[in-house]
């Protein structure tokens, strides 16, 4: 375990992840992993306060209608 700083090394436009893991990955693993870190490309931090924002609401609040509206366009 560790704070996110300590596992990401930024670059210009690079973020190169090492997650320390505890031990080596079986086979199985392996696949999760690259799809994680494939996910992950696309992360970045900015210097600032935390902010919980809500992707699925224009506001970025939290409301039963936008689960909802997001839990029923995932089954069409």
């Amino acid at each position: 375990m560790g704070l996110i700083s300590d596992m990401v090394i930024r670059d210009v436009d690079v973020t190169v992840w090492n997650l320390h893991l505890r031990h080596g990955l079986i086979e199985w693993e392996k696949e999760q992993m690259e799809r994680l870190m494939e996910g992950l490309q696309n992360v970045f931090f900015e210097e600032g306060e935390d902010l919980w924002r809500w992707k699925w609401s224009r506001n970025g609040d939290y409301t039963v209608k936008s689960m909802y509206k997001e839990l029923s366009r995932e089954t069409i």
